[in-house]
This record gives structure tokens, C-alpha cells and sequence, in this order.
């Protein structure tokens, strides 16, 4: 196994992450191999797809806004909820990285103090984004042991989202 620095694995997972978005963004067109089948066979395709896309979904939001009014919160929140909450922070950490309205005071330097520079504020929240999608890419993956850079990269997001959690805002 390679070694790899702790600069060149976070180029690599800022790499992933804008090549993720890039595949996010294309548009699905039909495959070659469906349009070869019979009829019957597309049908129970279609049948399938359209029960996992839409009717199952529904089924489980409606469950877990039954939950939500019952308890104030789903039962799946809870027994993974690190997976939820990176799931719910990240697209809210990228919106504040691409719409920066201001930046914080530097820490210990009050309201007279020196702020945080656009480019070093932006930094920060993008470390942060860099943990929470690694959170999500190693539940996803059902990776349950990374190796000691992933686990700093992790590591050192977290420590910056607690540090400014009170300077997230727009």
C-alpha cells in the first residue's frame, strides 16, 4: 500500500467531491441493453423502478412524519444519526461556502479585533464540507475502518465546525 500525504489525500478528496457534483449534475439517458429487452420484460423493470423511485420513499416519509409528530423525531435520526446530520449539514455548509456574506473575528480578538480573510474563511467551511462528505462516503460505502489520514482529514473538520459553529450564518 502507498503512502500518501495528508496535502495530496485532501487534493484527492476535493477531487471526488467536485467529480461527484460533475456526475450529479449529467443527465441519465436510456440504456442500450433496456431497449434490447422484450416488452414484458421492460414493463416489470418499469413496475420495479417506479415502486423503489416513488411508492417506497413515500411510504417511509410518511412513516417518519408520523414518527415526527408522535415523538418530535424518526426513530432512523437516532440510531444513525451521525449519518443524518453530515447528510443534513453538508448541502447547508457548501450553500454558506459559495454565498460567504461576511466572516467572523479571528478567536480571543473581540469586535475590534482582525476578521477571518474571504479566502481563509472560505477555507475553514471548505474542511468543514471535506469531513461531512467523508462521513457520508464512509457510511455509504459501508466503510466502517479508514485509514489514519481519512480519519484526520475527519478529524480536523469536526474540531473547525465546533470551533465555529456560532460563525455559521449567512
Amino acid at each position: 500500500m502507498t503512502k500518501v500525504s495528508y496535502e495530496e489525500r485532501k487534493r484527492l478528496v476535493d477531487q471526488a467531491m467536485d467529480i461527484e457534483a460533475r456526475v450529479e449534475k449529467q443527465f441519465s439517458r436510456p440504456d442500450r441493453w433496456f431497449q434490447k429487452l422484450p416488452w414484458w420484460e421492460k414493463i416489470d423493470i418499469l413496475a420495479h423502478r417506479f415502486y423503489h423511485t416513488y411508492i417506497s420513499p413515500l411510504w417511509r416519509s410518511l412513516n417518519r412524519w408520523s414518527e415526527r409528530q408522535g415523538r418530535g423525531y424518526a426513530g432512523a435520526e437516532v440510531w444513525d444519526f451521525y449519518s443524518y446530520h453530515a447528510e443534513w449539514v453538508l448541502p447547508r455548509l457548501k450553500k454558506l461556502r459559495d454565498n460567504v456574506g461576511g466572516t467572523p473575528f479571528k478567536e480571543g480578538q473581540g469586535f475590534l479585533g482582525e476578521a477571518y480573510t474571504l479566502e481563509e474563511w472560505k477555507e475553514i467551511i471548505n474542511k468543514m464540507c471535506r469531513a461531512f462528505w467523508l462521513v457520508q462516503k464512509r457510511d455509504d460505502d459501508f466503510v466502517m475502518e479508514c485509514d489514519p489520514l481519512t480519519y484526520e482529514l475527519i478529524d480536523e473538520g469536526l474540531q473547525l465546525f465546533a470551533k465555529h459553529y456560532l460563525n455559521l450564518w449567512d
